[in-house]
């Protein structure tokens, strides 16, 4: 994930879209479900570290729920500061749903390249395709998406030989917010408001008690 950094050890990881200022890069490493019945996304996350704190790994979130046009992600707990016990799951309203599995259809066409994979670390012979600032490549030989890229925002790299389309994958019980999230979820944060977002990192770093950036 890459976010806009707010303060000096990057713990207040809050996505967005802005391409001026410094920035923060976390690995990750997780799975992603999705119900398209259902509208819903799930993502459980393995490894979430931001690098280069005094508290060592903060893997804050471990499930992230995209439902409507809302994210919640599950804070189970803080670097430096041990288990909250799902104590917080902030709403917020990023301003777009959740793709449906035909958005790139009418994406441009690029070409065929032959490219190094981060992560899976190979090379792999690859459609390349592009629908706004999202760059998209698709291995040749499976015909599954391998590797997106949008600048400022986030690279990500599906392993081929992972991808599942089993039904039982998943029960709509999954998908189920967790209490801490249904409780903030009438008060959503206006993900494509400054000032909204502004008053979130000020929150978190109250809590975190992090030096601010600002």
């Amino acid at each position: 994930q890459i976010f806009v950094k707010h303060d000096p050890f990057c713990i207040a990881q809050i996505p967005s879209m802005v391409s001026n200022g410094s920035h923060c890069y976390k690995p990750q490493e997780g799975t992603f479900n999705m119900d398209s019945d259902l509208g819903k996304l799930r993502i459980d996350y393995f490894e979430s570290e931001t690098p280069f704190t005094p508290y060592g790994g903060a893997n804050m979130t471990e499930i992230f729920y995209h439902e409507s046009t809302n994210v919640h992600p599950h804070i189970t707990r803080y670097p430096g500061f041990g288990e909250l016990h799902g104590a917080a799951c902030p709403c917020i309203d990023v301003g777009a749903g959740i793709l449906k599995n035909d958005w790139a259809s009418d994406a441009e066409y690029i070409g065929r390249e032959m490219l190094g994979i981060e992560y899976l670390w190979e090379h792999r012979e690859v459609d390349h395709f592009l629908k706004g600032p999202h760059h998209l490549w698709v291995d040749v030989e499976t015909n599954q998406t391998i590797r997106m890229w949008q600048p400022f925002n986030g690279l990500e790299v599906f392993d081929p030989s992972a991808w599942s389309t089993a039904a039982d994958v998943t029960v709509p019980d999954d998908y189920e917010l967790p209490r801490s999230c249904k409780l903030l979820s009438k008060v959503c944060i206006d993900g494509t408001d400054p000032s909204a977002v502004a008053g979130l990192v000020e929150s978190m770093e109250e809590v975190l008690q992090v030096p601010s950036m600002r």
